[in-house]
């Protein structure tokens, strides 16, 4: 990089005294033929230069050498920058300063920046870049001999907006990244429209100054009043967005930065500005839609700046923590065969990045296979983690970014979690409705043991609560990571060194190695039964096949006070053979009747029997699916005999019940498997497939009702490749169904329908008549259609017609997952599946689908037995908790001595009236006017396209300027080219990217040169000033990009 230095004083240099003789001549001779096709050549160099430079970064093996075509190819350009004609003595000697006292500045500081401060780094390189821009355009404006048209007045215009708006922002976001300003969002009132306005008065500036033109007083006012509103623009657009979106605010500045760079271009009719730019705008773009993914953040809005606050509950997350010791975690760790670390932005506060790795290294010495998760947006930037693990020297072929290591998770050892929080909260996908519902999470809670090292239970930028701290598996490791981190490694090693002993000396005794001696087992010593289980064989002359309690449960409701009497045979059918329940202690015995003879407590898996009413006594407690809503008479017949029933089909949908909801885990489940018995009686293919007989296009799937189930049909249809379409009345799981992967199927009439609890409730006549329009649209084009709509304590809503299904093509299916409620198809038969002979549609009407998958059915359903027990305070707080329920048990219990104690849920708000008063008149209408444009949208939207850029090409070929036209192909190609070449960027190399395009943005530094010979004081300092902020940008985002690269190894 000092070679850089020498080599573009001395080109600059030279090629001033090469041109000597045309130093003299006016700025506008032509230019011979040879030195015309040497600067085109040389902008096609350039080019080519910048896009390897971006392609080199796909592999950190080949990033060096990307980083140096960069570097050439921003030479080159200077170079040939010497030859405009523009370019005098004069300029020269002041571009020589400027680039000396630039590198000093920029080589000087991006050799002292340490990897934790790349975040403030490089939004420190973006404002010199949007600096320079606006200096570029003072210069060009304000220069006494420049003539300039409209055309370059709005170009000019342009260069201010994006420019000032990119020096505010960067400077705000550098703050807010050091500490120096407040991470929280400043959220101003108005602050959309104040936004818009600006936006808005910038446009009527630009036409008032093309109106005035240039070199008026008035025009020079229209300019500073400009970069003062853009100045202000970009620090509102900042402020008002939090720390946690940082990543994404970082990365978007690099997009604006671009764009500036473009403006230049076409402002100085500099080809390779505006490739350059371009390139750096899409990438910066392409780079924050990956960290709008990875965020569960709207893309649009990011753009707009409004994404300071997301909506969605809060959520009181309550449970016991269990808290470990290092002794522990570093026995777990070196014991295990697999670890999982996880680092998030609390290891780069700590500074513990070499600690880490020195863990990881002594793992790795003695077996234990190591890897580490990356979050696509772990810190303050994208590929942050990545950076800071290559300083330590960690190979990089183990690490692995979130697609790559989840599926790890489940036969993972240890997942240790250094300092992160959001990234790992399993309420992104356990509760969709929270404000980081949908949000791709690094699922560490399936790991064996997972431990969090944390300075507190304090929330993550989001300011949810964690669940994961919570959990049975999850153990807190409080404290200073920098500390914990060097007291985790100094017992990895000491326990590391008894292991070399042990094994040195059974080396020495081979025959004493090999001889293992057998311990004796350890019996597992219970608390007294203070109440007994009873379990029935549910599948005797049943298609059953699950049982209510698992083996894998029993010694966590043993340790509650309970004892099991199970009737024999009744977990065969689940794969759970009697011997499994008798090594945990539960007492087997030949009929029901004994079961409930010795029971205190029945719990079943399906509704009761006459045979269950026969053997009840007064006094017993019975859990099962009772529906109170459809079987009042059920409820007084169970309250006449004495019994305590408990219905786990009413759990109340608040947060403290979910982890006792059966509903949710069957119909999980449910959704999974509608989808592959959909598949296996569908004779096509899911996913598109292309083969020498030409190919083949994905099968379409509609999903009706977005709830528990309809996510998962969601998951699994996407999952093999299919194309998924779903619709519910809820609109506010749009954004649930299209993070899947879905497309959202928006019924065209204004009305809610999210009840209560969360589900869906009635909707209007006039709802209901444009629902059924729309679903008879889109079951005619599906391959598979998955219905779940059901409405608590009422029989599902009938929508899909016979007429519907006999639209279908034949060798279609349809998966009624209602038909327990009746059924959302005309034509389902319940617990059958049928051939319409009509139709030669296959309809699925089976209503427990969970049956097919009897194992884990059952410990899910065992698992939520266990929450609901422990929410009770185990057998001996059973009495007391249904005597005085709480907010949980109240809803759940049904009877309670000799009285009915059930009682509805508050019913869903009746559907809205029509906005207009007459709701009758106005009902039809509604859905008639929206209808257009639902049966036109796409149409509407190709040709609104069309009719956009049609414009725009005519009003360039209005200017009459053949270069515009070329310059706009440029720019047109080099966004695609861009497009393409960031998708191809490996994940770890975000962060470098974005360094490497930071630097190539400071080819706005050609601009200025041109600039530097400007007639008048003002715009020589503009020029010289932008000249300085270019070329500090040009050495810092080399110099520190290479630093990087030089880390990655294997």
């Amino acid at each position: 990089m000092r070679f850089s230095v020498i080599a573009i004083s001395c080109a600059v240099a030279a090629a001033t005294e090469l041109r000597g003789s045309t130093v003299e001549l006016p700025a506008i001779q032509d230019e011979s033929a040879s030195l015309i096709s040497m600067n085109e050549a040389a902008v096609v160099f350039v080019g080519m230069c910048f896009m390897y430079a971006l392609r080199g970064l796909g592999s950190p093996e080949t990033a060096t050498k990307g980083n140096m075509a960069g570097v050439i190819g921003m030479l080159v350009a200077i170079i040939f920058a010497c030859f405009d004609p523009r370019f005098t003595h004069h300029s020269g000697v002041l571009a020589i300063i400027c680039f000396v006292i630039a590198a000093v500045c920029g080589l000087w500081l991006s050799s002292k920046a340490t990897m934790i401060v790349m975040p403030q780094m490089v939004a420190g390189f973006h404002a010199s870049v949007g600096f320079a821009a606006v200096m570029v355009a003072y210069a060009r404006y304000f220069d006494a001999q420049e003539m300039m048209n409209a055309g370059h007045l709005v170009e000019t215009m342009i260069g201010i907006f994006f420019g000032a708006m990119t020096l505010t922002g960067s400077i705000v976001a550098c703050g807010k990244l050091q500490g120096v300003i407040r991470s929280k969002a400043l959220l101003l009132p108005f602050r959309h429209w104040i936004n818009a306005g600006i936006c808005l008065a910038s446009i009527l500036l630009t036409v008032w100054l093309c109106m005035v033109g240039k070199g008026t007083t008035t025009g020079m006012w229209i300019i500073i009043a400009t970069t003062i509103i853009c100045l202000y623009l970009g620090w509102a657009l900042v402020m008002s967005i939090g720390g946690a979106d940082m990543p994404v605010v970082v990365s978007m500045l690099n997009s604006y930065s671009g764009w500036t760079t473009v403006a230049c271009g076409f402002m100085l009719s500099n080809t390779i500005l505006i490739i350059a730019g371009s390139l750096i705008g899409s990438s910066g773009a392409i780079l924050s839609y990956i960290m709008c993914k990875g965020m569960n953040r709207s893309f649009t809005s990011v753009i707009l700046g409004g994404f300071g606050v997301e909506e969605g509950h809060t959520v009181e997350v309550t449970g016991t923590v269990t808290e470990t010791n290092i002794d522990e975690v570093a026995e777990k760790m070196i014991n295990g065969k697999s670890v999982i670390i996880v680092p998030g932005y609390g290891m780069a506060v700590a500074r513990c990045q070499q600690t880490v790795a020195g863990i990881a290294d002594c793992l790795r010495t003695h077996g234990v296979k190591v890897q580490f998760a990356i979050h696509p947006v772990a810190g303050r930037l994208p590929g942050h983690m990545n950076v800071l693990l290559a300083e330590a020297n960690v190979p990089y072929d183990i690490v692995k970014e979130m697609d790559e290591v989840n599926p790890e998770f489940p036969s993972t050892d240890v997942s240790l979690v250094i300092g992160a929080n959001d990234i790992v909260n399993p309420m992104a996908v356990e509760d969709l409705s929270s404000p980081i519902g949908g949000m791709p999470v690094l699922e560490v809670w399936k790991a064996k043991i997972c431990v969090v090292m944390k300075r507190s239970m304090a929330t993550g930028y989001s300011g949810i609560e964690n669940p994961l701290f919570y959990k049975e598996n999850t153990r807190m490791l409080f404290g200073n990571a920098h500390e914990k981190t060097q007291e985790l490694l100094a017992a990895l090693q000491g326990l590391a060194k008894e292991k070399k002993v042990t094994t040195a000396d059974n080396a020495s005794t081979p025959l004493l190695a090999e001889e293992k001696k057998p311990e004796p087992e350890k019996v597992k010593e219970y608390p007294p039964a203070l109440k007994t289980i009873g379990v029935l064989d549910e599948t005797m002359n049943s298609d059953e096949t699950r049982v209510a309690i698992a083996p894998n449960v029993v010694s966590k409701f043993r340790d509650m006070g309970f004892a099991f009497v199970m009737e024999r045979n009744c977990g065969e059918k689940a794969s759970f053979p009697d011997r499994y329940y008798a090594v945990e202690g539960c007492k087997l015995v030949d009929t029901a009747e004994e079961v409930y003879k010795a029971a205190d407590v029945i719990i079943k898996i399906n509704t009761l029997t006459d045979q269950d009413f026969a053997n009840l006594r007064r006094g017993q407690v019975v859990i099962t699916y009772l529906w109170p809503a459809f079987n009042p008479e059920l409820l007084k017949t169970l309250a006449a005999k004495g019994v305590t029933a408990m219905s786990v089909d009413a759990v109340p949908r608040i947060t403290r019940a979910q982890k006792l909801d059966t509903l949710s885990s069957m119909a999980n489940m449910g959704g999974y498997k509608a989808i592959i018995e959909a598949f296996h009686l569908l004779p096509r293919f899911a996913k598109p497939l292309t083969t020498a007989a030409g190919s083949v296009p994905a099968a379409n799937v509609f999903i009706i009702g977005a709830g528990v189930a309809g996510l998962s049909a969601i998951g699994t249809a996407r999952s093999i490749g299919a194309l998924v379409t779903a619709n519910d009345t809820r609109s506010v799981v749009k954004e649930q169904v299209e993070s899947m992967g879905a497309k959202f199927a928006e019924v065209p009439y204004k009305e809610e329908g999210a009840g209560s609890g969360g589900y869906a409730k009635e909707m209007s006549e006039g709802f209901h008549k444009a629902q059924m329009q729309l679903y008879s649209q889109e079951v005619k084009k599906a391959d598979v259609v998955v219905t779940t709509a059901q409405i608590p304590g009422k029989p599902a809503p009938l929508l899909i017609t016979k007429e519907m299904v006999r639209s279908m093509r034949p060798g279609s299916v349809i998966v009624d997952l209602a038909a327990q409620q009746g059924g959302n198809c005309e034509l389902t038969q319940k617990d059958k599946t049928f051939l319409d002979p009509e139709s030669g549609v296959t309809i699925i009407g089976q209503t427990n689908l969970a049956r097919f998958m009897p194992a884990q059915a059952s410990e899910l359903f065992s698992a939520n037995m266990r929450f609901l027990f422990d929410q009770m305070k185990g057998a001996a707080g059973v009495d007391e908790a249904l005597a005085q329920p709480d907010d949980v048990i109240g809803p759940i219990r049904c009877t309670y001595q000799g009285q009915v104690t059930w009682k509805p849920a508050a019913r869903p708000a009746p559907p809205p009236a029509p906005k207009a008063p007459a709701a009758p008149k106005n009902d039809a209408p509604v859905a008639a006017e929206k209808k257009p444009q639902t049966a036109f949208s796409k149409w509407l939207n190709f040709f609104l396209v069309f009719v956009v850029v049609g414009a725009c090409c005519a009003g360039i070929g209005a200017s009459r300027s053949v270069a515009l036209v070329d310059q706009m192909m440029s720019f047109v190609m080099a966004v695609i080219v861009g497009y393409f070449l960031v998708w191809g960027v490996d994940h770890a190399l975000h962060t470098p990217l974005m360094s490497e395009t930071n630097a190539i943005s400071g080819i706005i530094v050609v601009g200025a040169m041109q600039q530097l010979s400007a007639c008048g004081a003002f715009a020589q300092i503009c020029a010289i000033l932008g000249t300085f902020a270019a070329g500090f940008n040009i050495f810092g985002g080399f110099w520190i990009t290479k630093r990087m690269l030089a880390m990655f190894h294997r």
